[in-house]
Parts: structure tokens; C-alpha cells; sequence
């Protein structure tokens, strides 16, 4: 498997394209890609949510009082 690096705003065209997120405006050929769009936000909210939680922790065990 090959990754494919992409940017925001370019055109992709190719018989197969394998890639692990991509963001573009147009694509044409046949796309496989682990992460879609849905998926890539909820992995960022569910990451933001973790990191949060976390800090809150750290804070409320850890800061000054």
C-alpha cells in the first residue's frame, strides 16, 4: 500500500488512488481511503474531548490552591 500525501485545494487524478485521509476539491479515479470526512471529525472531537477531560484532571489533582 501506497500513501498518498494531500493537500487541501489540489486535484487528484489517477487510475487508483490509496490514501490514509484525503481532503481535496476534485478527484477523479477510484479512491480507497481509511478515514472519509465523518470519520475524521469525529476522531478530532472525540480527541478534543479527551484532551480536555484531561486537562481538567491535571487541573483539579495537580494545580495550585
Amino acid at each position: 500500500m501506497r500513501m498518498q500525501v494531500s493537500w487541501p485545494g489540489v486535484k487528484f487524478r489517477g487510475e487508483r488512488i490509496e490514501s490514509i485521509i484525503l481532503i481535496s476539491r476534485k478527484v477523479e479515479g477510484n479512491v480507497t481511503t481509511v478515514i472519509d470526512t465523518r470519520g475524521a471529525l469525529i476522531a478530532g472531537m472525540v480527541a478534543g474531548l479527551f484532551a480536555g477531560i484531561l486537562l481538567l484532571l491535571g487541573r483539579m489533582l495537580f494545580g495550585k490552591k
